[in-house]
């Protein structure tokens, strides 16, 4: 508690303060009660943020325990009860694969013979026949043409092949007669525009197959035709009583390059 009290000056010099000593210590003892004031009131406020910070800790800890409370209970509950949303199922059976055909006729037939005979041939002759391509399956195909060959028969030899200068029988038609074939997209037998020919030479000079990749849809057909033509020259007597066989295949894959 603050306090003041004031000596009279002419106290004498025997007395034990003058005013201004009494003066000084009236000062000091002010601030020294005014210091132990301060120092009790700080103490006092460090104490009071203790407290806060303490309850505040507390107060996250418990809001943080009674989180992980809910998401604890959640997790259960959503184990617990993962079976009683709404669900419906429906079974598909009896499901099939069924294979496509894939079969090709050749002028109305699917057998492996399909035979043509010209007779009695000679120089300026042009025989010309054509095959119907029909594929009589359910999917579409691509058509080629496979195991070409040739082969020839010279006969009895002749008296104009000797004096041809041919000396053994032999044959050789397959040297006299050029050969076309093409697409015949008409089917007329002759070869128009953007119908494409995909061979034109002599017999002898024929590949052993075409990779034609023709496209043949479904219940769809095509026409291949040959021309062949004997044209004049000076060799034409060689080929007198000479036979030719031709052989060819077609095949209908069902992929292009098959």
């Amino acid at each position: 508690m603050l306090y003041s009290s004031i000596v009279p000056e002419n106290y004498g010099p025997e007395g034990p303060f003058s005013f201004r000593q009494v003066h000084l210590q009236h000062k000091e003892v002010r601030q020294s009660d005014v210091i132990g004031c301060l120092s009790g009131r700080i103490s006092r406020s460090n104490l009071s943020i203790r407290e806060k910070t303490v309850k505040k800790r507390t107060k996250t800890l418990i809001g943080l325990s009674a989180i992980l409370v809910v998401l604890v209970i959640g997790v259960i509950g959503a184990a617990a009860f993962s079976g009683a949303w709404f669900g419906d199922t429906v079974t598909a059976n009896d499901n099939t694969f069924d294979a496509g055909t894939l079969e090709l006729d050749v002028n109305g037939t699917n057998t492996a013979v399909d035979s043509f005979h010209f007779l009695n041939l000679a120089p300026g002759a042009q025989p010309i026949h054509n095959w119907t391509l029909k594929n009589v399956g359910s999917i579409q195909g691509y058509l080629d043409i496979e195991d070409i060959s040739i082969s020839q028969d010279g006969g009895a030899l002749t008296g104009p092949e000797k004096k041809a200068g041919e000396t053994v029988s032999k044959g050789d038609l397959g040297d006299l007669l050029n050969v076309r074939l093409f697409w015949d997209k008409d089917g007329n037998g002759w070869i128009g525009d953007g119908e494409p020919v995909f061979y034109n030479g002599k017999f002898s000079g024929l590949p052993t197959s075409f990779s034609l990749d023709y496209p043949i849809p479904a219940d769809s057909s095509m026409c291949i035709t040959m021309i062949a033509d004997w044209h004049q020259g000076p060799n034409d007597n060689l080929g007198q009583g000479d036979s030719l066989k031709f052989n060819l295949t077609f095949e209908l894959g069902q992929t292009p390059g098959q």
